[in-house]
């Protein structure tokens, strides 16, 4: 959501009390001529003398924030009550007490009014929704009182308010910018906030807004973890290459999800990237294809918001204003249903603020990622299973280094002696049967000219045709990794008779 619009909500929340407030006061003005300016002047100055109170108010609302939807009115409803009961307990009568627990609401106004300009979206969280929550059954009682229709309080006020809490169970869900799901900005030019995690990021100016430029590294923000949420990031970069986007559900900034944008992609099959990093690698050149990557619109040389939402095991990423459908991840590789956030990108690019809005967690969360029976033993190491798509993700098992992997199976010839090895790899390869070599080669990134240059793995792309004694023989492989994009194997044997 954008400043404009927060401000929008605050003018909007405030005329609609002001005017409630009005008709509360214009029967006490008889139809008088003055009655109009006159209850225009206590619409927005009453309570102003308790504004201290107000201030106090603040703190039970900070806690109300974080709760849902409905349930956040439930306890305001009480807290509302214990007030009135507090007055009661001083021995005030009961219109004396309703009458100071109205004050106490208006005391709040200014502060929402004032707080909401200067301190920005944790203030606007506490207050802005509660005055449209508390106020209106009450100034709803005090009119039917002054046009004398009722003369007890108590049933006016119980109607109000379970016609409210309707209003907040049937509007103000997720889709919507209620209680349940208030928006924390995060400006990524205030360092209090912030662990920066990049030796060479600076505050700068770009394209006529203040932001924090990252050369390559993450900005994670401090002493938060995030679990479902909808995420906003405004980010930009110039013409050329970039990968900015969001860091999320991280342990630390060795194990952590990313999604970010590519604009010199745009338009492309990989403009919008899913990529897990384990042991501190990329693994880009594993996580492809449906699920992983998707085509958008990501302009340079502007500002563009990326928008993530985290639901459990997956996740949705979009351009705000493209219309080139979202990236849906269906399992996140980690299996992580909280952590760190923050921003992440590789070469420069430009982050100006962060809106995050918690959702409610799912009933029944997407499972997590499975993973498939596991036929290799890894060197050192033991039983590894294939990733969901069929490629073993070394970099799960292992942090990248000089030496290679080393995977060994058994595997059964059949009377024909005849078996087809269909595979893909990243990055350097060496197949052996029974000791013998029987394929070696290199799969690298090269380019964006085409998908080959990407280096991804793909399952097939290589077939060796092997002629062998019936029984069972071991195949070797070892994998070296040479870049930080993903190291890992996909491999299927075929045969006309025997077992795999």
């Amino acid at each position: 959501m954008t400043q404009e619009r927060y401000v929008g909500q605050i003018w909007r929340m405030y005329g609609l009390t002001a005017l409630l407030v009005l008709l509360w006061v214009l029967p006490m003005a008889g139809g008088d001529f003055f009655g109009l300016p006159i209850g225009l002047f206590m619409a927005v100055w009453t309570g102003g003398g308790s504004l201290l109170a107000g201030l106090g108010a603040s703190l039970y609302l900070t806690l109300l924030s974080r709760l849902p939807s409905y349930r956040w009115y439930l306890a305001a409803m009480g807290a509302t009550v214990l007030v009135f009961a507090v007055f009661l307990f001083a021995g005030l009568s009961w219109d004396d007490a309703l009458e100071f627990t109205l004050m106490l609401m208006y005391g709040l106004m200014p502060f929402a009014i004032a707080g909401g300009f200067i301190y920005g979206v944790k203030v606007r969280r506490w207050l802005l929704w509660s005055l449209p929550a508390l106020i209106p059954p009450a100034v709803f009682y005090q009119v039917l009182v002054q046009r004398q229709v009722v003369t007890h309080w108590w049933p006016v006020l119980l109607i109000g308010d379970l016609a409210v809490l309707a209003w907040f169970y049937v509007i103000a869900d997720e889709s919507r910018t209620g209680p349940a799901s208030a928006w924390r900005r995060y400006v990524f030019t205030d360092p209090t906030h912030l662990v920066v995690l990049d030796p060479a990021a600076r505050t700068v100016e770009w394209q006529g807004r203040p932001a924090l430029r990252l050369e390559g590294g993450f900005a994670l923000l401090r002493d938060l973890t995030v679990e479902d949420a909808l995420v906003e990031i405004d980010l930009g970069v110039d013409p050329g290459g970039a990968y900015p986007g969001l860091a999320f559900r991280g342990r630390s900034r060795e194990e952590i999800e990313l999604l970010y944008c590519q604009p010199h992609t745009s338009g492309q099959w990989d403009a919008l990237q899913y990529d897990p990093v384990f042991h501190g690698s990329n693994t880009w050149q594993i996580f492809h294809g449906q699920g992983c990557q998707a085509a958008a619109t990501v302009d340079a040389g502007r500002w563009i918001t990326l928008q993530v939402e985290l639901r459990g095991h997956t996740a949705t990423a979009r351009i705000l204003g493209d219309d080139a459908p979202p990236l849906v991840v269906p399992a996140l590789a980690h299996g992580n249903l909280s952590g760190r956030i923050g921003v992440w990108t590789f070469r420069p690019a430009h982050f100006a603020e962060m809106r995050v809005r918690p959702l409610e967690r799912s009933a029944a969360p997407a499972a997590e990622a499975p993973q498939l029976p596991p036929e290799w033993e890894l060197q050192g190491h033991g039983p590894v299973s294939a990733e969901p798509n069929g490629i073993i993700n070394l970099n799960r098992y292992l942090p990248v280094s000089d030496h290679p992997a080393v995977l060994r199976r058994e595997f059964e010839v059949g009377p024909e002696g005849e078996a087809e090895l269909r595979f893909g790899f990243s990055d350097e390869l060496r197949l052996l049967v029974d000791g013998e070599e029987v394929f070696s080669g290199t799969n690298r990134f090269t380019g964006f000219t085409d998908r080959q240059s990407r280096g991804y793995i793909e399952p097939e792309a290589h077939r060796v045709a092997l002629k062998l004694q019936p029984g069972r023989h071991t195949l070797t492989a070892e994998l070296a990794a040479r870049e930080p994009f993903g190291w890992g194997l996909a491999l299927r044997l075929e045969q006309r008779y025997g077992r795999d």
